[in-house]
């Protein structure tokens, strides 16, 4: 069987030619139109070793979650779940170390 070479060139031009374009909102000015966002910090959360504890973060009024997680810093914790719920951002982890480990949910929330 015969093999064929493609110059980078063609390679990188197919490439390029198979990439989609993003729309992006502009406003009246012709920039780039952004939603306003605010990032809420909830409170400092204990999970002891061999558990599952779950957080979650209330958006302020007028406002929904369209993100959030939480911070560690401890390897042993993973995040189990993160997701909406209403007007909250929940966030699960689960100790797997052997001594208690703390997390920091937190959600962004924009006007809808």
């Amino acid at each position: 069987m015969k093999r064929f070479r493609i110059p980078a060139l063609v390679a990188l031009a197919l490439a390029a030619a198979c990439m989609t374009t993003v729309a992006v909102a502009q406003n009246e000015s012709g920039t780039e139109a952004r939603a306003p966002f605010t990032q809420v910090q909830g409170d400092l959360r204990q999970v002891l070793p061999n558990t599952i504890h779950g957080q979650g973060v209330h958006c302020p009024p007028g406002t929904v979650p369209t993100g959030g997680g939480g911070k560690s810093p401890n390897d042993f914790l993973v995040m189990t779940e993160s997701f909406a719920d209403g007007d909250e951002w929940i966030v699960t982890y689960r100790n797997i170390g052997g001594q208690p480990a703390n997390f920091r949910p937190f959600a962004v929330c924009s006007t809808p």
